[in-house]
């Protein structure tokens, strides 16, 4: 068979261009990778603020009982003591009247 420059040069393009089409189909599969990548970083972040609005949210809840606790001690001391001044003054009424 001869060897004719314009097949030669055919082929050699033919496989040039195979060539660049497989490295086209590697950058795009890289690129594709890259896009999954940031993509999962994205729903990781997201995943984390949520966690963190949780906390949050939690802890507004705790300091919340917390002070609605302490809001309760304080009414229930402000009756002991009320009671008791009108244990006092009744007793008072009593010797005075005795």
């Amino acid at each position: 068979m001869i060897d004719s420059p314009p097949l030669s040069l055919f082929l050699k393009s033919s496989i040039a261009a195979g060539s660049t089409a497989a490295a086209a189909a590697a950058t795009a599969a890289a690129a594709a990778a890259a896009a999954a990548a940031a993509a999962a970083a994205v729903a990781a972040a997201e995943e984390e603020m949520a966690a963190a609005a949780a906390r949050n949210a939690a802890a507004k809840r705790r300091k919340r009982e917390g002070f609605e606790q302490k809001q309760q001690q304080q009414q229930q001391q402000q009756q002991q003591q009320q009671q008791q001044q009108q244990q006092q003054q009744q007793q008072q009424q009593q010797k005075q009247q005795s």
